[in-house]
């Protein structure tokens, strides 16, 4: 019997990824150009605290997001998350002065479009970033580029449901885990993203079940891998998902699902099947 194949999933893979793919992370993030403490001053030195907000006593963050586009131009600019008093269209309206001043994130050695949200806070002394939100994130982020998975978790662990980067974090939690080896762990993070709107998710979690199957299969836990392997394919079919769920039903005795498994997988345009139909389903 042929062994089972283990494919390595790449955690984002090109094959699957369109060029207008908008990412929430990159191996390298977009930056205002300066850095932090630039985006900081630019906004302090442009945002002023409308007057109607001040009349009403109104304080608060407004949360913004906008694409960062290749260029390092801005795009789709909009509140997520507003206080009212004319602070939101405050926010807007400076973000937009900001149009050409970012350098794009870098993914593969190219630039590609990422989302950034950004967290503005508005107080009896006038408007600036509100970087409590944001500065677990970005120090996990970092130290996740460097591989240190367990470290960066620990930032991101601190993130609670409601919160404005609560969907980012949960994202950036889920891959930590799946590179840590740690499938339940990633597949429970990237459910919750999902729920809260995070785009991209469902391939991860397809690599998440598929990768989970496999352990299971080892384990020779054969019904719970078929159903790891089953809820892959429901997100993104496969045809070495297809190939290990046969071979996981073979090990049950049922050879029938295993024949129409590996059928699907020649229909998908692989031939890696062949030689299992040919020896099992006569």
């Amino acid at each position: 019997m042929r062994i089972l194949i283990l494919s390595i999933l790449i955690f984002i893979s090109s094959k699957l990824l369109s060029q207008d793919t908008i990412y929430s992370l990159a191996e390298s993030m977009p930056e205002f150009k300066g850095g932090e403490e630039a985006l900081y001053d630019f906004l302090k030195n442009n945002i002023k605290r409308p007057s109607h907000a001040i009349e009403l006593g109104i304080e608060g963050r407004v949360f913004v997001t906008f694409t960062v586009e290749k260029d390092g131009s801005l795009s789709d600019i909009r509140i997520i998350k507003g206080i009212g008093g004319g602070c939101d269209e405050e926010v807007l309206r400076v973000v937009g002065m900001m149009n050409g001043m970012w350098s794009p994130g870098i993914h593969n050695g190219k630039p590609v479009r990422v989302k950034y949200n950004l967290p503005v806070r508005f107080s009896i002394e006038g408007a600036h970033p509100y970087y409590d939100a944001t500065i677990n994130y970005n120090r996990g982020y970092n130290l996740m580029k460097d591989g240190k998975f367990d470290k960066a978790l620990s930032f991101y662990s601190t993130y609670k449901p409601g919160e404005i980067l609560y969907p980012d974090a949960m994202y950036a939690s889920g891959y930590c885990k799946f590179m840590k080896g740690d499938y339940k762990g990633a597949i429970e993070d990237w459910e919750s993203a999902k729920k809260e709107g995070m785009p991209d998710c469902d391939n991860k979690l397809a690599q998440a079940y598929f990768k989970l199957g496999n352990q299971f299969h080892q384990e020779k836990k054969y019904p719970i891998a078929i159903a790891c392997y089953t809820k892959s394919m429901e997100l993104i079919p496969d045809a070495n998902v297809l190939y290990n769920r046969g071979i996981s039903y073979l090990q049950l005795g049922e050879k029938e699902k295993a024949c129409d498994d590996w059928q699907l997988v020649r229909e998908l345009g692989s031939e890696d099947s062949l030689s299992l139909i040919e020896e099992y389903c006569k």
